[in-house]
């Protein structure tokens, strides 16, 4: 139990001793109403955001041009290269 004890005192030294460098090295911000304003605004109001259903067409596209190329190149390659030796 002294293991898990002393463990936690220490992430607690830890802890302090970055929130002093913290301290230390950041200066406090005041920022503007309006900015706080608009800042609530966008996190609290987001736009709402449909997904519209996509069609196949783009995949099925890629697969056919892909295949032609396939082919095309195999066959220049039986035609001309194979086809001599």
């Amino acid at each position: 139990m002294s293991h898990l004890t002393a463990a936690n005192e220490n992430k607690m030294e830890m802890m302090l001793t970055v929130e002093k460098t913290l301290q230390r090295t950041l200066r406090p911000v005041n920022p503007s109403p309006a900015f706080v304003h608009r800042l609530e605004d966008r996190l609290t109001n987001y736009p709402r955001i449909t997904l519209e259903p996509h069609s196949n067409l783009r995949m099925y596209m890629v697969a056919v041009v892909s295949l032609m190329t396939g082919l095309s190149a195999g066959w220049f390659l039986w035609r001309h290269l194979f086809r001599k030796l």
